[in-house]
């Protein structure tokens, strides 16, 4: 019985030594002999990668050393140097290169997947003092695990109740970002609300921030809708006439977010649902409506043009629906099937409201080319 428990307290010691112990990254990086040349607003920029470099849209032009490696829990990571072999290369500045500085910058994470802890160290191996660059050709770094109790991620504050306890609710559905109007006949014929004995400054638009909600259950989501401010045309008489309108800004399924860096809009799509739901509640109390300001009597800055934005994808072909023994799956969906058909045209979807004979555009495409091995025939 001694030895019995004299062995489970060496393998306890034995794992917690090991658990506290430094992991150890290395890696040997082989570059690219030349650049490759991206245009962006004209412009040619440069696009150094090696063998293994992965891109975020954050910043393309500084490729990510990715590391991964299984840990005992949570916790966090703590990243340290040990050695580090660097040259000289022809890098011009791109769009994003502030991110660099003379010494390295690491991000690091612990995130679970069915039931196992992955610690996760990633950066752009690439110094640069000034106008000089210097990359990585081989590293050898420290990871130390500290751990850490996990602690679930929920909004910083909890509504007592939630706002659509009272009152009467009709759920109305946008499908893109935008001012909307909501008129007499549709509140009348189309939700079927009492409008005639409805005082309008009782009228509310609850909603939340548009996009789809994080995948991740770490992370902080809306605890309850909110209360938006609307402008509601001739609700000071107490009354809905046939003329009245409501107008509010809302935000659409899908997000366009600005990279500084890059000067390009972004969609982040919502992949699980084509349209954002907001509710109009009825109840007592006055609703939140748009305060009114003061027009400006002076400007610093006039502009007779603007930024625009346009893009087309269509959720139609999966990529497993073309292999027999699957009905497709996965998030990732293409438009037009260019099996049979060797053209498509896509002018009506980019027209822009603009006679200027200065604008310009540019553009982002993916596509996907898929060829199934056939008997007797190479495959690609």
């Amino acid at each position: 019985m001694k030895n019995f428990n004299l062995t489970l307290l060496l393998l306890f010691l034995f794992r917690l030594a090991s658990a506290n112990s430094p992991f150890i990254l290395a890696d040997s990086l082989i570059w690219d002999k030349a650049p490759r040349l991206i245009p962006v607003d004209g412009e040619a920029q440069q696009l150094w990668l090696f063998q293994g470099a992965v891109l975020d849209e954050a910043s393309p032009f500084q490729p990510l050393a990715i590391e991964t490696f299984p840990i005992p829990g949570p916790g966090v990571l703590n990243v340290r140097i040990i050695a580090l072999d660097q040259e000289s290369f022809p890098k011009k500045i791109a769009p994003g290169d502030d991110v660099l500085g003379e010494t390295l910058q690491f991000q690091t994470a612990v995130e679970q997947e069915r039931g196992q802890y992955w610690g996760k160290v990633q950066f752009v191996p690439i110094l640069r003092r000034g106008n000089a660059f210097q990359r990585i050709t081989r590293y050898r770094l420290e990871a130390e695990w500290v751990s850490q109790p996990k602690i679930a991620s929920r909004s910083a504050e909890f509504a007592d109740a939630s706002l659509l306890r009272d009152g009467t609710l009709y759920k109305i559905a946008v499908q893109q970002e935008g001012m909307h109007k909501i008129t007499y006949e549709f509140l009348k014929n189309e939700l079927k609300v009492d409008i005639d004995r409805i005082d309008p400054r009782q009228i509310k638009l609850l909603g939340n921030r548009g996009g789809m909600l994080p995948e991740l259950l770490s992370e902080p989501k809306p605890d309850d809708l909110q209360e938006i401010p609307v402008f509601l045309s001739g609700e000071a008489d107490g009354k809905f006439d046939g003329g009245d309108f409501l107008l509010f800004y809302a935000e659409g399924p899908d997000r366009w977010t600005y990279n500084a860096a890059t000067r390009r809009f972004t969609q982040s799509r919502n992949v699980y649902a084509p349209q954002q739901f907001y509710f109009l509640k009825i109840s007592s109390g006055q609703g939140k409506r748009i305060e009114e300001q003061n027009a400006l009597s002076a400007t610093a800055y006039t502009s007779s043009s603007f930024d625009d934005y346009a893009r087309l994808e269509d959720d139609k072909v999966n990529l497993q629906h073309e292999w027999p023994k699957s009905r497709g799956s996965g998030k990732r969906w293409f438009g037009d099937h260019m099996k049979n058909v060797r053209e498509y045209k896509y002018g009506n979807y980019f027209k822009f409201p603009t006679s200027s004979r200065k604008a310009r555009s540019t553009s982002n495409r993916k596509w996907r080319c898929v060829r199934f091995r056939t008997p007797g025939l190479p495959s690609c």
